[in-house]
């Protein structure tokens, strides 16, 4: 059973946003009535926050029996006006490799994830594919597992390696979205 990308759940994904905008608005209240820093509708930030920053991944150009994923590009930056417009710094990568998969995720955990007061929002749109009940992520190096499942297997990135990096996240909130799945971490 494959995922479906982007392109066919367009309005899952930015509904999948706005809740998250939503719940992290709420949480904050709790802690601080009122809590919204002065700043125009739209650009405000949290003030129980410290910094909000977002990774979104996107893999289109598909190398090694996978289609490719056209209006990923397009659609990433969409999501990157509306994150920015409710005061994220978004870092954006496209078509990587399994290795730079890898490290992009990474980076962005250690550089943004371990200070308290920030909130996390990481986003992946490409293929995902599920094999014996395991969910799997897909660079744009990895196998077709219908064709060479061993090498696939070498590449694909596990939801369990997804999991194991938003555990080590110690900031206020995160939320995880692989093809419109999602997670929410509060701490």
């Amino acid at each position: 059973m494959n995922f479906l990308s982007l392109t066919h759940n367009r309005l899952l994904v930015v509904l999948a946003m706005g809740l998250t905008l939503l719940i992290n608005n709420a949480i904050a209240e709790e802690r601080d009535p009122g809590g919204i820093a002065s700043g125009a509708v739209g650009t405000q930030i949290l003030s129980s926050y410290s910094g909000s920053y977002a990774l979104l991944i996107g893999e289109s150009q598909y190398t090694n029996g996978w289609a490719n994923l056209e209006s990923i590009p397009g659609e990433l930056r969409e999501v990157k006006k509306v994150l920015q417009s409710q005061g994220f710094k978004v870092e954006m990568s496209l078509n990587l490799n399994a290795e730079d998969l890898t490290k992009r995720f990474n980076r962005f955990i250690y550089q943004y994830g371990f200070e308290e007061n920030n909130r996390l929002l990481l986003f992946y749109s490409g293929h995902g594919y599920t094999r014996k009940d395991k969910g799997y992520i897909v660079p744009v190096d990895a196998a077709n597992p219908n064709f060479d499942e061993m090498a696939f297997l070498q590449k694909a990135v596990g939801m369990a390696q997804i999991t194991t990096w938003v555990r080590k996240i110690e900031a206020k909130h995160g939320l995880c979205c692989i093809n419109h799945k999602y997670f929410l971490i509060i701490s």
